[in-house]
């Protein structure tokens, strides 16, 4: 029973009986009186009733209040009536509601800017609940984890086939890693907290850094390669030319001392041209020109490229199998520096056979992409070589430079094409090439 039917019962009880006590008491000598009385009892129960009403105006803004804000209802308010007490009660409840409508607004308003800062960053965010199921994941992060929008959500990080989802989890609270994830890609990955209703939660944030470290790298390397073959070639020109005017004084020697004069300044000079040409290996690279595309046959690429290395292979019983197909593939690229790449691939798929082998040139369409794809039956890539792929001055040859795939990541870079060196599934080391 509501606090207003008990004020009504009351009311009705207390007057009841005084009416029927006035009616035992006065009705055998004070009739007038009972009608007296009973007009008195009335008249405080209609007032009774007049202030219940009053009341009840109270109970009732309650109500209605607290059926609007379980219903999540902000948009009403309550009008000013006659009785201040009551306005104070109103004033209160329409200030609480402005001021949760504003609140709402606001959130509505943040949350919507969130979730298009989200969607639109570069920037992969996951966020798991205390089940350790995605609740929360933007267009890059899925990309990062399946390779494209693909809705992940109520999903477990196990349950997706990907490096990365098998890697993050690994990541202690507030540390990040940096991930290698093939294509010779870097991913940053932070793992960090956040709390919802009082529990922690774990959320993810996944940022590219390829090619904010490919620029890093390459101003550091055009600095020191700069710098060395600035004070080198200083240093060997003035040497040469020392050395050659001192032959000239080779005449004036005893015969028996005179070959091994020769032979020696012979010899420094040799060396110092070599350390020269080294030097312009590395210089080569920082000087390369911006590419002039022109359409051309790929195809036609590639079977210059067996041509040209076909007697070193022969030389070596290495067999070149090509398959291009027949049908011409024209794309816009620069052809003597995407030739000049592909040479440094498919030489060092010869150097890593040394001798007997196989090398396969192909091209090929797969989901409306051309692939071109160098395999060799190489000694192949270990863990440490393949995380260090495409690093500069980094090379597997005991004497090697390191600049032949740091020259390919350049040229393939600037072309803006996708490419990558693994083992594949069948344990040959693959170059693979993308383009449109």
């Amino acid at each position: 029973m509501t606090l207003r039917n008990q004020l009504l019962l009351y009311l009705i009880i207390l007057h009841l009986m005084f009416a029927i006590a006035g009616v035992l008491i006065l009705w055998e000598q004070h009739r007038l009186y009972i009608f007296t009385l009973e007009a008195f009892l009335i008249v405080t129960f209609l007032v009774g009733l007049y202030f219940r009403k009053r009341f009840g105006l109270h109970l009732d803004i309650v109500s209605s209040g607290t059926e609007l804000m379980q219903e999540g209802d902000f948009s009403m308010t309550f009008a000013e009536v006659s009785a201040l007490d009551l306005n104070r009660l109103i004033e209160l409840y329409n200030k609480m509601i402005r001021s949760l409508r504003q609140e709402r607004l606001r959130n509505e308003e943040q949350h919507a800017f969130l979730q298009k800062v989200m969607q639109a960053s570069t920037t992969g965010i996951i966020a798991l609940n205390l089940e350790g199921r995605i609740v929360l994941s933007n267009p890059s992060a899925q990309i990062f984890l399946t390779g494209s929008e693909t809705e992940i959500e109520n999903k477990g990080l196990n349950e997706i086939v990907s490096d990365i989802a098998d890697k993050i989890p690994q990541i202690d609270i507030g540390k990040s890693e940096v991930i290698n994830i093939g294509n010779h890609r870097k991913l940053q990955c932070m793992h960090s907290q956040y709390y919802e209703r009082g529990f922690a939660r774990s959320f993810f944030i996944l940022i590219e850094l390829t090619e904010e470290l490919r620029k890093t790298e390459r101003t550091a390397y055009e600095t020191l390669i700069r710098t060395l073959a600035h004070e080198v070639n200083n240093t060997i020109g003035a040497s040469n030319s020392i050395l050659r005017s001192s032959l000239n004084y080779a005449v004036q020697l005893e015969e028996q001392d005179r070959l091994d004069f020769t032979n020696a300044l012979t010899v420094a000079i040799e060396r110092a041209e070599n350390l020269n040409t080294f030097m312009r290996g590395y210089a080569d690279v920082i000087q390369l020109p911006e590419p002039v595309k022109k359409q051309v046959d790929v195809r036609e690429i590639l079977n210059r490229i067996v041509t040209i290395i076909r007697p070193e292979c022969v030389q070596r019983n290495i067999e070149i199998v090509e398959d291009v197909g027949k049908e011409s593939v024209f794309k816009s690229i620069d052809i003597n520096q995407f030739e000049q790449a592909l040479l440094n691939i498919v030489r060092n798929s010869i150097e890593a056979i040394e001798n007997k082998g196989t090398i396969t040139l192909s091209l090929q369409k797969l989901n409306d992409r051309h692939q071109i794809t160098i395999e060799d039956t190489g000694s192949g890539l270990n863990h440490e070589a393949e995380a260090k792929l495409f690093t500069p001055f980094f090379s597997t040859k005991p004497n090697g430079q390191g600049i032949g795939l740091t020259l390919v990541n350049e040229i393939f870079s600037r072309h803006n094409l996708e490419f990558s060196l693994e083992r594949n599934s069948n344990d040959l080391t693959q170059f693979s090439i993308w383009f449109d």
